[in-house]
Order: C-alpha cells, then structure tokens, then sequence
C-alpha cells in the first residue's frame, strides 16, 4: 500500500510541475536535474556575446594585435535579436542584455526576445524549448515579470510550437517558481 501512495504522491509532485499557458504546456525544473529531451535550448547572450556562466578562456595562435583589430572591426549585436545555431539541440541565442546601457536589460527587450523567440521556434517547428529564466541571470528584472510577460506573448501568439517549454531555474529556487507559475495559471 505504501507503494501505491508513493507512486501517487510522485504523480502528484509531476502534476505540480506543469501547466497549460495557452497552447503550451509549461514545465519547471533545476538544470542539474534536467529530465527531459528537447528539441532547442535557448542561452541569454548581451550584444558582444561575453556574457558566460562559465567563462573559458581559450589559447589563440593569432598575435595581440591581430585580435585587437579585429575586437576593432566587430559590431555588437542590437538588443531583442534571436540567433538560431543549426544543431542538434538547436540552440537560440537570446541578445538580451547590453553592457554598455544602464540598466543592462528591460522589459521592453524582454518582451521583444520573447515574442521573437516563439516565432523562431514557430518557423522551425520545435516542438520543445529549455530555457532560463530570461532576463533574471544577469539582468534585475524579477523572475515573476518574466513569467507574466512569456503568458502574454503565449496568449497573443497561440503559436503551433512549441508544444512545450522547461523553464530551468536555480535549484534554491523551484518551489518558488512553481508558486509563481501557479498564480498566472488561473489568469
């Protein structure tokens, strides 16, 4: 019997994790403990593309000078756009953040990467996405605004992908999205 009402409490757990905004279904986890096989990953990137959790330095043949020409020759990206890597996860780099501005990200960024991000996804009908919590890595903007912002733009675009969505959060932090998913659901 306890058998039976473990297994429960796990279905119940899992039910908890997920929710419906529009035609997506929505699903909370830890990237650490990330469960599920997706079709694309989206990465928040600022417009000279430096920004890195875990940044590598890499050994280079070219001289100092050589590099510093071409830092010279290089022009950063603009705020809001999508670059969409041809792999397997595809990968989608969000330009979200630009260190040059103060503040670094705004919720009129967001909200532009967000609704080019699903038409990105829409146009190359990936059915799931794992992404963070856009905005709130390197950003202020609170994690709750992005979630009510992703709502908006998933009930104005009812797009046909993705199907479905991971939202990776830190792992001190899951409860606390989940609760804030749970308050937009019956919005």
């Amino acid at each position: 019997m306890s058998f039976v009402r473990d297994i429960c409490a796990w279905a119940f757990i899992i039910v908890l994790m997920s929710i419906i905004i529009g035609p997506v279904e929505i699903s909370v986890c830890t990237a650490d403990q990330h469960p599920y096989t997706v079709d694309a990953i989206v990465e928040e990137q600022d417009t000279n593309l430096l920004l890195d959790t875990k940044p590598v330095i890499q050994d280079t043949q070219e001289s100092y000078r050589s590099l510093i020409k071409k830092m010279n020759r290089q022009k950063p990206l603009m705020p809001g756009q999508i670059i969409t890597k041809n792999t397997i996860p595809a990968r989608l780099i969000a330009i979200l953040y630009d260190v040059e501005r103060t503040p670094i990200c705004s919720e009129a960024i967001l909200t532009t990467v967000i609704n080019i991000l699903l038409d990105e996804l829409n146009r190359h009908k990936l059915k799931s996405v794992a992404m963070p919590l856009l905005g709130s890595t390197h950003g202020k903007i609170a994690e709750q605004v992005f979630i009510k912002l992703l709502q908006q733009s998933l009930i104005n675009k009812n797009p046909a992908y993705p199907e479905k969505i991971v939202l990776m959060v830190p792992p001190g932090k899951l409860g606390y999205i989940k609760g804030a998913i749970g308050d937009y659901k019956n919005e």
